[in-house]
């Protein structure tokens, strides 16, 4: 089965299903203290004090946070505005009565809410549910792959994964399969697709050629940096592009390459983060870490569940802390939640949050 990093469960670090993780440089860094969620710098200065009751992570260069149940947006100064949507090619997804459309920025719909279901766009393409099956719409509404899906996910360098019911299978921006008779597909990122038969992973190209052999037990997602991690025989290693061992298989855990190269790793009783030779460049006592998510920092969990975040230098900016910042609303928020939201917040803020909402609606 495929063996997936703890990560911490923000809209930012998190893409969907075919996706790999996003990294995000010099966003604000959010924490939680005393039951209240705010942010600091990236060497661990408060940017903006704790004080909502909830809030995601910063993307694009606006958080959103739950105030009064409400949603609202703050930029990285504190300032708080209207609730921004997430816009892919210019339109956000918006549901409206039992239909899902796309709406522009000023919340306008310009593809109309008439689908049962959707996603949001990525690489110009929308997956869009119409009766029971799935397809793919462009920007201007227009049905460029038919839905006969039983399932579509999102375009990741030009190719998405999507589910035909009996399998699932890689398709092009024109609909057709490229690859398919394996069991899973799952992480697309550097021209390779993380796939599985019989419980044995590998990765194969876009046109469906195996790359890297399905001999592992299990990965770590995708690839990323040009590397990825493994494991085979209860080891985890390195791997390139094409399958040939960069760093050997000796350790006991393994995450993902980033951006500036140094991926959590276990020897052991050791925990640290390792270099391209597979070396420690510095060590560090956790249980679980996803990684250089933010560029230069990386949060980690300890072995009691105490959350932080530590720079590429090793250098521990925030932590570890009681309080963790790994979870948000999955069934909605409750009238308690709602009343909750307001705790501490200013007249001026709870008044600015109501007339925004207001103003929205």
């Amino acid at each position: 089965m495929l063996l997936r990093i703890p990560v911490i469960a923000l809209a930012t670090c998190i893409l969907a299903y075919g996706q790999q993780q996003r990294i995000v440089f010099d966003q604000p860094l959010l924490i939680v203290n005393d039951g209240k969620y705010g942010f600091i710098d990236h060497s661990g200065n408060v940017m903006i004090k704790p004080q909502f009751y909830w809030s995601s992570d910063f993307s694009d260069g606006f958080a959103t946070v739950y105030v009064c149940g409400n949603l609202a947006s703050i930029n990285p100064s504190g300032k708080i505005q209207a609730h921004r949507l997430e816009m892919n090619s210019g339109l956000a997804l918006r549901r409206n009565g039992s239909g899902t459309g796309y709406v522009d920025s000023s919340g306008r719909f310009q593809i109309p809410p008439k689908y049962e279901d959707g996603l949001p766009f990525s690489e110009g393409l929308a997956a869009v549910k119409m009766g029971d099956k799935w397809g793919f719409v462009d920007a201007d509404g227009r049905l460029v792959i038919a839905p006969r899906f039983a399932a579509a996910y999102y375009f990741v360098e030009g190719v998405a994964i999507a589910d035909l019911g009996e399998s699932h299978v890689l398709i092009n921006r024109t609909g057709n399969v490229v690859a398919d008779g394996f069991d899973h597909l799952w992480s697309i990122g550097d021209g390779r697709v993380l796939v599985s038969q019989r419980q044995k992973w590998g990765f194969i190209d876009f046109g469906g050629n195996v790359r890297v052999p399905l001999i592992y037990d299990g990965a770590r997602d995708g690839f990323q940096g040009g590397l990825t991690s493994m494991v085979k025989d209860g080891k985890w290693g390195y791997l390139d592009r094409n399958g040939g061992v960069v760093i050997p298989f000796q350790f006991g855990d393994a995450g993902p390459f980033f951006a500036n190269s140094l991926p959590p790793a276990k020897i052991g009783k050791k925990t640290g983060f390792i270099d391209r030779s597979g070396n420690f460049k510095f060590l560090l006592p956790y249980r679980s870490s996803p990684g250089f998510v933010y560029g230069d920092v990386a949060p980690f969990w300890t072995e009691d569940g105490r959350f932080g975040y530590v720079n590429a230098s090793g250098k521990i900016i925030w932590g570890p802390a009681a309080e963790s910042p790994d979870h948000a609303p999955i069934l909605g928020w409750t009238e308690k939640d709602k009343l909750k939201s307001c705790d501490g917040i200013s007249v001026t803020v709870r008044t600015l949050v109501a007339n925004l909402a207001t103003v929205e609606d």
